[in-house]
């Protein structure tokens, strides 16, 4: 006997919410750290970044936009030297990023 069509149409319906939901609890909960990792990663070697503000914000799912940006203190020097910054698309379950800008 065949299943009532508000069953399955339910059940989609339903599945679709979780994948949103997990979507935005991962992208709240490690989108931001992912792209720290990344940022700190790209500047030269032996340089530290302070100063990092990073704005998380939806981007094309399954991926977070991050505007991303911090002062650089090159190797050897006491004071930072300039101002660095990046957009960046996550994908916060497997780390992938995108580099959308950098300047």
């Amino acid at each position: 006997m065949p299943r009532p069509p508000g069953r399955r149409s339910g059940r989609i319906v339903l599945t679709l919410l979780l994948i949103v939901a997990l979507w935005i609890v991962l992208g709240f909960t490690r989108a931001s750290s992912v792209a720290r990792d990344y940022y700190a990663g790209a500047q030269s070697i032996g340089a530290r970044v302070v100063n990092v503000e990073a704005n998380l914000q939806p981007a094309v799912p399954p991926f977070w936009g991050v505007e991303i940006h911090g002062e650089v203190i090159e190797a050897g020097k006491t004071a930072p030297g300039y101002i660095s910054a990046m957009i960046l698309w996550v994908e916060p379950l497997t780390g992938w990023v995108i580099v959308m800008g950098r300047g």
